[in-house]
């Protein structure tokens, strides 16, 4: 009966594989742009055009943030704020599973004045005023699955309002019951053989991005199954500048070399582009347009371009496959370690190939980056015809910094929410800002300098995984790196009303858990709804102002020299004595 059920659900998905927009790409016409921006010399047209939209909708609510929330008097950042010198604000949420989700949906709804109470014991307006947003792995599912979704709010999702983020049961159950399962399964199945036949590589990250899906998306839109990365360039909430530039943060893979800072190619995914600031590459390709064969920028065929390949959910399982690369090794989290053995088995079976050369890498074929004569042999990136993706955690770097880094972006400073569980206790010990650190100082992450920061067993020791810190405190202090970088502000989890260290493998939340885990993340952003220190609104709007104030020479104010007396972190032997001025305009400039 159950052999007779499948080939009518087979049947009926072939019958099917015309309809609407779904997840196999699809061949259009092709444009008449190069499709490649090589050198990657500043932002992308499309992205300078946005950011000068985004602009107008930020400084208002900035000015307002640091008037109302942070209680600044108005002549230490009025003068801040024009247009030629317009604050830049960035969030970086980290990876770490539905843990990482979860928390950082807490430390966002702490930003988001659209959350209940974030503007009155929260740091409300502050989302409103960034710019950029970038996520890795769960981080990313957070980003992606709110920006996918019309910017939908966390106060939304916790009221029910939007029908996403359904934990109860693990993902890979498909339902619950046999039956539901074996319908889900061949659903996801259904799109990609559908890919397939439309000539393109699948495997097992295929599964893995339609399954994630199912969590991140409603019903009653398919699960996103036609839902792509770039489709954010027509919507209007997006398109108008009312929310942050998402990036979602992923690793190439090399040869199969290991990856490490220092030798790892970091890939960002942005609506317009899709490619890599780093020495390896320095190139993008338009996202819209992946899956294209072309020889430097252009079609080979340019009658037969293909739209679609950027599914949102096969973009969100390439930032996060290092589930399956564990999968040998799990110790924690053995139902999900099951579950997605089970999908692996199902899934190469169903497609009728050996699991021997299995790959836990998500495949884009082709390389948009092969056959291009800029590219750089020597990572060998542009060598092979396919390139493979990772989960971006995979070189230590489970903050995603590096999009937020670029002098291009010219941003004054970063958020930088850290769910991941590196101590023996399952709490983050820093780890991913020594990786970034250490990245500056090799030849593939030269260029994109990053703040002195303590080793982890000082981070530990000092308990700065305990309460937020700022570094890169004084610019005059970094003269020695390649440029200015922003002020990093680092905010680890920690526990409040809910203990949130569970486990990276946790596949499951029930409801009242997963509400704990994203209030005890908007406790954590506010320092305990601003009860550990009733002064940390204004300390994130000295925070915020800093880079402005000494790019014009000017004075801090007493009540921010507290701040950062209480929140920077400076290692006096690393700090660089010199009197010359800073770089990248930046003049002398009066410390506090």
């Amino acid at each position: 009966m159950i052999k007779v059920f499948i080939i009518l659900q087979v049947l009926l998905s072939l019958v099917q594989s015309a309809a609407a927009e779904g997840y196999a790409p699809t061949t259009v016409g092709c444009p008449t742009t190069n499709l490649l921006r090589s050198s990657a010399l500043g932002l992308s047209p499309e992205e300078k055009s946005w950011v000068s939209k985004r602009d107008q909708i930020t400084r208002p609510h900035l000015l307002q943030f640091l008037q109302t929330r942070a209680n600044l008097d108005d002549d230490e950042y009025f003068a801040l704020l024009n247009d030629s010198n317009n604050m830049k604000i960035g969030l970086a949420f980290s990876g770490g599973g539905f843990r990482a989700m979860l928390a950082g949906a807490g430390h966002l709804s702490a930003l988001d004045g659209r959350t209940n109470g974030a503007n009155e014991i929260g740091l409300g307006g502050l989302l409103e005023s960034s710019t950029y947003i970038s996520g890795l792995s769960g981080g990313n599912w957070l980003v992606g699955s709110l920006a996918m979704n019309n910017w939908t709010s966390v106060q939304s999702i916790i009221d029910n309002e939007y029908p996403i983020w359904n934990l109860a049961k693990p993902f890979f159950e498909a339902g619950g019951n046999a039956y539901e399962g074996v319908i889900t399964f061949l659903n996801w199945m259904k799109d990609i053989v559908l890919k397939k036949h439309a000539g393109f590589t699948v495997n097992f990250l295929d599964v893995w991005g339609r399954a994630l899906c199912d969590v991140l998306f409603p019903a009653d839109n398919g699960f996103g199954v036609g839902v792509t990365w770039s489709s954010l360039q027509g919507s209007a909430v997006f398109t108008s500048g009312n929310m942050p530039f998402p990036i979602s943060v992923a690793d190439a893979v090399i040869n199969g070399r290991e990856l490490t800072p220092q030798d790892s190619t970091v890939i960002e995914i942005n609506p317009f582009e899709f490619g890599s600031w780093d020495s390896s590459e320095k190139a993008f390709t338009k996202t819209k347009y992946l899956g294209i064969e072309v020889e430097n920028g252009q079609p080979i065929n340019a009658n037969a371009c293909v739209v679609g390949y950027d599914n949102a959910g096969f973009i969100m399982g390439s930032s996060s496959n290092i589930f399956y690369n564990l999968l040998p090794t799990m110790k924690d989290g053995q139902l999900l370690a099951d579950g997605l053995e089970v999908l692996g088995d199902m899934t190469y079976k169903y497609l009728g190939e050996s699991r021997e050369n299995e790959t836990y890498q998500a495949i884009y074929q082709p390389n948009p980056f092969s056959k291009n004569e800029y590219s750089s042999l020597d990572y060998g990136i542009a060598a092979s015809d396919a390139l493979g993706l990772t989960d971006g955690g995979n070189d230590a770097q489970e903050i995603p910094f590096a999009p937020l880094l670029e002098p291009e972006r010219n941003i004054d400073v970063v958020f930088a929410f850290d769910s991941s569980d590196n101590t023996e206790d399952k709490w983050p010990n820093g780890k991913s800002l020594v990786a970034s650190y250490e990245r500056q100082f090799s030849s593939i992450g030269s260029g994109a300098a990053f703040p002195y920061v303590p080793t982890t067993e000082v981070i530990v020791e000092e308990k700065l995984n305990k309460k937020p810190v700022f570094f890169g405190c004084d610019a005059l202090n970094l003269t020695s790196l390649a440029n200015v970088p922003p002020l990093v502000v680092y905010i680890a989890n920690r526990q409040y009303s809910f203990a949130s260290n569970t486990s990276t493998m946790k596949a499951s939340y029930s409801d009242s858990d997963k509400l704990g885990m994203i209030q005890n993340g908007f406790e954590t952003a506010t320092r305990n709804n601003m009860t550990d220190d009733s002064h940390w609104a204004t300390c994130v709007g000295c925070a915020v102002i800093r880079r402005s104030q000494e790019r014009m020479n000017k004075t801090q104010s007493d009540v921010c020299s507290k701040c950062f007396e209480e929140y920077c972190w400076s290692d006096k032997s690393s700090l660089n004595a010199s009197s010359t001025p800073v770089s990248l305009g930046y003049g002398n400039v009066t410390t506090h």
